[in-house]
């Protein structure tokens, strides 16, 4: 399974596969967060949502730029991958603008890309590769 993860970083959307959520909720040693799309349904919730899951200081600046810094404070945070799970994916900025959701996932990516280079360039540090996945589970019941 650890070879498994560390070849998966990004996002992965999953619909019904029930072994690849086990695989990877139980991923030991790995930091996992879970957010209900239902609860994300527009930019007000799903800035408060992501700023409590992740523990985001009280200045984090709700805007995607503030996304991406704060997700890079994460990195710091643990020497350990970063599995985000967001369940019922469906519902994610549903009440927003196909661009809101295209922003997000692309910094979603962004940041991914980032932790797996270690960071590199980033801060001028020597690289220090770690994983971050962000699972979407669509139609969940």
């Amino acid at each position: 399974m650890e070879s498994e993860f560390n070849d998966r970083f990004g996002i992965v959307f999953i619909r019904g596969d029930d072994t690849l959520r086990r695989q990877l909720m139980e991923y030991p040693g790995a930091r996992r967060v879970h957010m209900d799309g239902h609860r994300l349904r527009d930019w007000e919730m799903f800035y408060d949502e992501i700023a409590i899951a992740l523990g985001f200081p009280d200045y984090f600046g709700r805007n995607l730029n503030a996304l991406i810094d704060c997700m890079r404070d994460e990195y710091y945070k643990a020497d350990i991958p970063l599995v985000l799970w967001i369940s019922h994916a469906d519902d994610l900025l549903v009440e927003e603008s196909a661009d809101s959701l295209h922003g997000v996932l692309s910094s979603f990516t962004f940041i991914a890309e980032e932790w797996r280079a270690g960071m590199a360039g980033v801060f001028g540090e020597a690289p220090y590769p770690r994983r971050m996945l962000i699972v979407l589970e669509y139609g969940r019941v």
